[in-house]
């Protein structure tokens, strides 16, 4: 048992040094999609849906470049005044999981391919004298291309923590959102009024575009 003891000590110390463990990263910055259709005139003054994206995830190598899988979550929100009285709002927020080829072509410039797929969840809100809203679910895919910009933040020869800008423009397709049970929500004390929780159907809102991401990450 004594001479036990010290031999598994020197392996469980050694272990570290001799196991290579994955890169990790961690990012955050603005993903955005350029929505051309007239329905979101309804939610915006613009056609740009700018989002918070946050995100994790780990790269292995490769022939001749990385493969870098992520999950990722994103939030974004919108408001306008409808015909002038009626105010409308969306928030759409989802999660999604990545694949991207990373071609080293320097260490400090690195192109690459990603896509991407998902599922999010857009609410709709319509407030004038009553609020009427709903909430649909919808799968989304997003194809990328860009460059990666990593630097140094260690002098190290191995495992050195990096600093990396990231952009890049693609395409993101989301099926369109049908709004097709618009309602105001069950009271919180009152007994529900049948009457009272009607719906309607505002139609379809398309939420394809030109997409573009600027993010930046440590990488370890």
């Amino acid at each position: 048992m004594k001479t036990l003891l010290p031999v598994l000590a020197s392996l469980f110390l050694a272990f570290p040094a001799r196991a290579e463990l994955p890169t990790l990263s961690a990012d955050v910055g603005a993903v955005a999609t350029v929505v051309p259709a007239r329905q979101l005139d309804l939610v915006a003054t613009q056609d740009h849906l700018a989002a918070l994206h946050v995100g994790a995830g780990v790269s292995v190598g490769v022939t001749r470049g990385f493969l870098d899988v992520d999950l990722a979550y994103a939030s974004t929100g919108t408001d306008a005044a409808a015909h002038g009285t009626v105010s409308a709002s969306l928030w759409l927020r989802g999660v999604e999981l990545g694949a991207r080829y990373r071609y080293v072509v320097k260490p400090w410039l690195n192109p690459y391919l990603r896509l991407a797929g998902g599922w999010e969840w857009g609410t709709l809100t319509l407030l004038n004298q009553a609020q009427l809203t709903q909430t649909v679910g919808n799968p989304q895919g997003t194809a990328l291309a860009g460059v990666q910009f990593p630097i140094a933040l260690e002098k190290k020869a191995e495992r050195a923590v990096q600093l990396v800008l990231e952009a890049g423009v693609g395409y993101t397709f989301r099926p369109g959102y049908h709004f097709d049970a618009m309602g105001p929500k069950p009271p919180a004390t009152k007994p529900e009024d049948p009457l009272a929780r009607g719906t309607i159907d505002v139609g379809t809102m398309p939420l394809s575009g030109l997409a573009y991401r600027l993010t930046l990450s440590l990488r370890y």
